[in-house]
């Protein structure tokens, strides 16, 4: 029978951590006795290219990252920080939960695909007891090899939309002709997929960190459960006053939304298919979003 994990893509820190310790993508340093305010993240961005910009989306806390692709940002609010990833042709998030004030937590991400993922990081093998004396018949097993049959089982909430990709909570899922995607007992198409949803995959762990896909159920969110708040970033697919659709999903403007950029009032006829907007509204029965909220980026 095949294994199947729960892994959960956001860098859990539990407990009071006195030295640094490999956890999900990235590693955590304790807090000194000194009491300070905020996380710091230190980070290196493998595949991004030219210097990107990295923010705390909701903070004014920004910065870019030098030669290697190394970034730090501190004083990020404790609990979870979702960071925004900007650059030539990307513009990607991924969330970094568990933060705690005083503590250093270390991350990969990888940039593929126009999207960003956390690196996952296996965990540090044990320090054997300097008192243990091996039997001299003890035969060392072979460390085990993961087999690609293998599967893993996570779930998590869909952040962009990309064909045939699907970024969820940070982490990168491919589709092909046998993904089977399911609401209930429904089969959905590809196109059914969208930002915001909450999904449960299913499928085959890649080499680079990525997931190939057996199936995913969509659990809630657009076409499922009306959302009260929500709130994410995409590209521009159309426009079609006075809606828009944004990473696949169906956005509805009204007398009542503000659409800005830089901080003033512009019409919607100023936003154009490959803009990127943030969009902040509620969700609606039939999966789109009242925007509230239409911001373009730069």
């Amino acid at each position: 029978m095949k294994s199947l994990q729960r892994a959960g893509v956001a860098v859990l820190v539990m407990g009071a951590l006195t030295t640094v310790v490999a956890c999900g993508g990235g590693s955590v340093t304790g807090p000194s006795d000194a009491a300070s305010s905020g996380a710091t993240i230190q980070g290196t961005v493998e595949g991004g290219g030219a210097a990107l910009r990295v923010s705390v989306m909701n903070t004014s806390l920004a910065t870019s990252t030098d030669g290697a692709g190394r970034f730090t940002l501190a004083a990020v609010p404790a609990g979870v920080a979702t960071l925004r990833f900007q650059g030539t042709g990307l513009d990607a998030q991924l969330q970094v939960s568990g933060l705690q004030d005083g503590q250093t937590m270390a991350v990969t991400v990888v940039v593929q695909d126009s999207q960003v993922a956390l690196r996952q990081q296996p965990s540090p093998n044990p320090t054997p007891s300097p008192n243990a004396t091996p039997s001299p018949n003890a035969t060392p097993s072979p460390n085990p090899t993961p087999s690609p049959n293998d599967e893993v089982g996570f779930n998590g909430t869909i952040q962009s939309v990309s064909a045939p990709n699907v970024v969820v909570s940070g982490r990168l899922v491919r589709t092909d002709g046998n993904t089977r995607i399911r609401r209930g007992g429904r089969t959905l198409a590809f196109s059914d997929l969208q930002a915001g949803q909450s999904v449960e995959v299913e499928g085959t762990p890649q080499a680079d960190g990525s997931v190939r896909a057996k199936s995913i159920n969509v659990e809630d969110g657009p076409g499922g459960e009306v959302e009260d708040n929500v709130e994410f970033t995409g590209r521009v697919e159309s426009v079609s006053a006075p809606n828009l659709r944004v990473a696949g999903r169906l956005v509805v403007t009204d007398s009542s939304t503000r659409i800005e950029a830089h901080g003033k009032a512009i019409p919607l006829s100023s936003i154009k298919a490959g803009d990127t907007v943030e969009v902040e509204g509620s969700g609606r029965a039939d999966g789109s979003v009242l925007a509230k909220k239409v911001h373009l980026e730069d």
